[in-house]
């Protein structure tokens, strides 16, 4: 079995080799973009900046930024000195908390299955050297999605370190998943959670429905106090305050008749119990001496109008508060407390004009009693770095595509220091008007994306790797005999484009192939060659390799000298060899209409990303915030600049009704914005919201979210994107398929019961990557030769120090070629491994044991569905134990112990310690069977106090420990 064993192990080395982390900023400050981040219309989303002051007496900024965790140290002057990174632990990012012994993060992931045995919630320990020390895991809780459309905010107290976030929950009687707050606690020194409160109730339990943001504190009395930003019970700005001692360790350890808190409704907010819209965001609170502080903007009318900062002050021996209206005039972003101790603090905030923040800083200072003072005037700018408290000032930074500047204030006012300054676009300069008859020119080499602006996967369609072409939802048929099964076109194709219901594809040999569905169609139902000697397609466009466009639809000649056409809607884009760009009206003559921009690498719908990577905007709509500028709905008077560092965009959805785009920059993070009715932005919500008329849809009509400016959406490793309107595919670098948003038709490959997807779910595998080349057909095999020995891996790696209880089984695992690092030298030992993996690793065990061989995943299949349907072939385990929904969450060592110990035979268990105990689980519980056998056998081991904790998701350095014990390569260390 041991030989059998290693050669499975070595079998799984790509598998479990799959994510490759981004290098850490070491050598100097990353790039991001925080710059007014506190700011929200609706609802608020999770803190990404923090700044601390570091045992050096200098700064530590942490900051989530593109699905990596970057930590820096600054010098007491603002000059960085270092950086590392840290590892993300669930797909989640929840937030950061600097304690006084300890830092900690939070994680999470979402709970489709809605199981109480998923990890929903994960709080990390590490120590102040960054050395990870443990962590604790809250289960189920209620829980469909952590952190969902509010915030997460910590504070500790006599050991325990206290959370108040939110959550979408389960699904309830009406069939809707609510949204509401949750607390919990945590023992800093166990990491055990102590108290935790997600289920529904009212406010005298410090519950609150539709929790659009959440605020923390323990004050100086060991009181638990909490703000809640609330739109329907209670639709008002809540100030609780827990009966309990925060020594406790619990919120819910002392009641005053039958209250956990006091309830303060200090603000109610005008609207529709329900109506996500409140016209009000919730910025801070803070303490005095004598006061609780609490910040504010409101317009006074529910939604609609422009906001008045407000400051409220809260007598703590009295509960009475002040309200103090700071502004008149309206127009402010979200308000931000900045306490210096509790002698006072100052309160801030910039003016808005409609969607646009200016530059002009506004701050006053609060005393002891929470009177304001003077508001003072001056340029600066705020983000979601919350002020602290820094060599007798109070210090921020802010991010605007750039490193960070760093903001002081104190009694002589606002300083500016370090970072780079911002750079104003640059005027575009007039382009010569062109000749009637351009002369054909030789064409140079572009700078164009991977695909030239070929697409690999759009409405209904994707190529294969293999280049077979495959169909689903309404692309299938133009009637009403849809679904998500997989159709096949054809074979050799490497490109497609859709217009209207007629579709193209284009092969490898330069053939253009057309058909369609609907009345009038310019092509039958099959597809027929239609053109020779095509380059590149977008929509109705196609592009030779003479460097001529034709429209395809009727194959007429439109213009030459092109290197890349695109299409938004009914028009055409042509990007000229000379890097100017001109549009060409399907509905007239085929004549060219100068667009006002030149120096152009590359093209997409009404967008253009220049030479020096700036993104802009020139198109024929505002509507829903698509010029990603932040002008509200007014189309542009001409070009504007969207952003920088852009090496990617798919804007051909920017001119229809329901508008969107996609940025990818160079860091590979990906960027939307425009109309988010569904989610299919990639995230929930937006910065914006859309009134509708209530004069047709009734008084309470409500309103549905935008996005007016560049929002960072959560998924990495981008190749290619199509949106259609409601829905959203992401094409991995991997070959997989990702989708999030409206199912209608079955258009996101998903059963037609599924009306959406909320969060990006893998639908498909295999995918042909744009400009990539098609698979060659599998050649026969030759007769197997003896196996050359395989040379050993290195074992050292970056991240993995000599003196971590993991190390000797990672070093032994890789030497023998059990297991890979991730890319860079490093090995990533906490990161987790998804049910998918596990579920692969036991078809693989099973099948050697068997002598069999996993049967591949079918084209169009998930890259685990044979693994799937091999287990539950062999009833390894049923379909309602190993949920299809949950492959791609994170495995819990009860279940990766669990699934392996129905495939390891009982020669591989044999007792090597007679005498056993298990402190977090008996034998009689749930897994304790499995567990105990396998501690017996010496191939599983607990933590440092022997216990398994069995709901934490399984790592890799925990895998690599096993994968050694079960080779045979080591024993116990």
């Amino acid at each position: 079995m041991r030989k059998r064993a290693r050669s499975l192990f070595l079998a799984l080395v790509a598998t479990l080799s799959l994510i490759v982390v981004p290098a850490g900023a070491a050598g100097s400050p990353a790039v991001s973009s925080n710059i007014n981040a506190q700011d929200y219309t609706t609802w608020s989303k999770p803190v990404n900046s923090y700044l601390f002051e570091n045992e050096a007496n200098g700064l530590t900024r942490v900051e989530y930024i593109d699905g990596r965790i970057v930590v820096e140290d600054y010098s007491s002057d603002f000059i960085f000195q270092s950086g590392r990174t840290i590892p993300m632990e669930l797909s989640l990012w929840g937030g950061f908390f600097a304690g006084t012994d300890y830092n900690f993060f939070v994680f999470g992931q979402p709970n489709p299955s809605e199981s109480d045995n998923v990890e929903v919630i994960r709080v990390v320990k590490y120590s102040k050297d960054w050395q990870r020390l443990g962590q604790a895991s809250l289960l189920g809780a209620n829980t469909a999605v952590p952190f969902d459309a509010g915030s997460l905010r910590m504070d500790e107290y006599g050991g325990y370190l206290y959370l108040r976030t939110c959550h979408k929950m389960y699904t309830s009687s009406d069939g809707l998943n609510h949204q509401a707050n949750l607390t919990m606690a945590v023992d800093q020194s166990s990491m055990e959670i102590t108290d935790s409160f997600h289920d529904v109730m009212n406010t005298s339990y410090g519950y609150v429905s539709h929790s659009f943001n959440q605020f923390l504190l323990v004050d100086e009395g060991g009181r638990i106090v909490a703000l809640d930003h609330g739109d329907a019970y209670p639709r008002a700005m809540t100030f609780m305050r827990y009966y309990a001692d925060a020594a406790s360790g619990r919120f819910t350890d002392s009641f005053y008749q039958g209250r956990l808190c006091s309830v303060g409704e200090q603000r109610t907010f005008a609207g529709a119990i329900g109506d996500n819209t409140t016209g009000a965001s919730v910025g801070g609170l803070a303490e005095t001496s004598d006061c609780y502080m609490m910040a504010y903007n409101y317009d006074g009318v529910g939604g609609g109008s422009s906001r008045n900062v407000f400051l409220q002050a809260m007598d703590i021996a009295t509960g009475r508060g002040k309200d103090y209206q700071i502004t008149q005039s309206g127009g402010s972003t979200t308000p931000v407390l900045a306490p210096t101790g509790l002698d006072g603090g100052y309160l801030l905030w910039n003016g808005k004009d409609g969607h646009t923040v200016s530059d002009d800083l506004y701050y006053l200072h609060y005393g002891a009693d929470g009177a304001p003072g003077q508001a003072v005037t001056t340029a600066g700018a705020l983000s979601d770095c919350a002020p602290i408290a820094y060599n007798g000032q109070v210090v921020w930074y802010v991010t605007d595509n750039s490193v960070p500047v760093f903001y002081t204030l104190d009694g002589s006012g606002v300083t500016r220091h370090g970072g780079q300054e911002p750079q104003e676009p640059q005027e575009p300069e007039p382009t010569p008007v062109p000749s009637q008859t351009p002369e054909p020119s030789e064409r140079p080499e572009t700078q164009l994306p991977a695909g030239g602006g070929n697409h690999a996967i759009c409405d209904g369609m994707a190529v294969l790797d293999d280049g077979t072409l495959v169909t689903w939802g309404r692309a299938k048929e133009y009637s009403e005999d849809w679904n998500e099964e997989l159709e096949t076109v054809g074979s050799g194709f490497i490109a497609v484009s859709k217009f209207e219901v007629d579709f193209l594809g284009l092969k490898a040999d330069g053939t253009l192939w057309g058909w369609g569905y609907g009345k009038g169609a310019y092509f039958e139902s099959e597809p027929a060659r239609i053109m020779d000697n095509v380059e590149q397609i977008s929509g109705p466009m196609a592009l030779k390799s003479d460097g001529t466009v034709w429209y395809a639809m009727d194959g007429s000649y439109v213009t030459d000298d092109a290197r890349q056409v695109s299409c938004d809607g009914g028009v055409g884009m042509i990007l000229k060899n000379n890097g100017t760009v001109y549009t060409y009206d399907r509905y007239g003559e085929p004549a060219l209409e100068r667009a006002p921009l030149e120096r152009v690498r590359y093209i997409s719908g009404h967008m253009a990303i220049l030479d020096n990577g700036e993104l802009w905007y020139w198109g024929t709509r505002g509507a829903y915030g698509i010029s990603g500028t932040g002008i509200a709905d007014r189309t542009p008077s001409g070009p504007v600049k969207v952003m920088d560092n852009v090496v990617n965009v798919w804007g051909e959805n920017c001119d229809s009704l329901n508008p969107s785009a996609f940025a990818l920059t160079e860091s590979g993070a990906l960027y939307s914005w425009g109309l988010n009715q569904i989610n299919q932005l990639g995230y929930q919500g937006g910065n914006q919201e859309y009134p509708l008329n209530t004069s047709i849809f009734g008084e309470n009509a409500g309103s549905f979210p935008y996005q007016d400016s560049p929002r960072r959406v959560d998924i990495t490793d981008v190749a290619d994107v199509a949106n259609v309107g409601y829905t959203t595919f992401v094409l991995k670098n991997d070959g997989t398929l990702w989708v999030v948003g409206s199912n209608v038709y079955s258009n996101a490959m998903l059963p037609e019961e599924i009306e959406q997807v909320d969060n990006f779910t893998q639908v498909l595998s295999g995918v042909l990557l744009p400009g990539g080349a098609v698979k060659e057909p599998a050649q026969p095999q030759e007769p197997e030769q003896p196996e050359t020995p395989e040379q050993p891996q290195k074992a050292a790696f970056s991240d993995v120090p000599e003196s971590a209880w993991y190390a000797s089984y990672v070093s032994a695992a890789a030497e023998a070629g059990l297991m890979n690092g991730t890319g860079d030298g490093r090995f990533r030992p906490m990161q987790t491994l998804s049910m998918a993996e596990v579920v692969t690793l036991t078809a693989r065990l099973y099948a050697e044991n068997s002598g069999e061989t996993v049967p591949a995943s079918a084209p169009g299949e998930p890259w685990y569905q044979g693994a799937y349907d091999y287990c539950i072939e062999n009833s390894l385990f049923t379909s309602s134990e190993v949920q299809y929904l949950a492959m791609n969450q994170a495995a819990t060592r009860f279940q990766m112990v669990d699934l392996l110990d129905r495939v390891v035979p009982d020669s591989e268990k044999v007792p090597v310690y007679s005498e056993v105990t298990v402190p977090d689980l008996a034998e009689s519980a749930p897994y304790g069977d499995v567990v105990y056998r396998w501690y017996r056998a010496g191939i599983t081991e607990g933590d440092q106090d022997g216990r398994f904790n069995g709901n934490s998701a399984i790592t890799r350095s925990e895998t690599a420990a096993i994968f050694c014990r079960l080779a045979g390569l080591t024993q116990r260390v």
